[in-house]
């Protein structure tokens, strides 16, 4: 699992996130960031998903179904989302 100081951009927006989860997933230094960031009045949170998967399928497929589940619970249909990263030939 990952810790805050693990983290490397968290400090230039800290005061625009609400909220933060990270996972790890399988043997290789992999994973998912998603953060929730505040928004002017008026507007929805924006929910921003950063992954690193890995170099060979089987992992990668592992971490995108993650990927996909946390979308399903985490973000509202209507939210905006940003999904960015490290896709390794996806």
């Amino acid at each position: 699992m990952f810790t805050r100081q693990t983290l490397h951009a968290d400090a230039s927006c800290q005061k625009a996130v609400n909220g933060w989860a990270a996972q790890q997933a399988g043997v290789e230094p992999r994973g998912q960031l998603h953060c929730v960031l505040a928004r002017p009045a008026g507007q929805p949170e924006l929910h921003v998903m950063c992954v690193h998967l890995g170099l060979s399928e089987a992992p990668r497929h592992h971490l995108l179904a993650r990927l996909c589940e946390a979308v399903q619970h985490s973000v509202a249909a209507d939210a905006p989302l940003v999904v960015a990263g490290d896709f390794n030939d996806c």
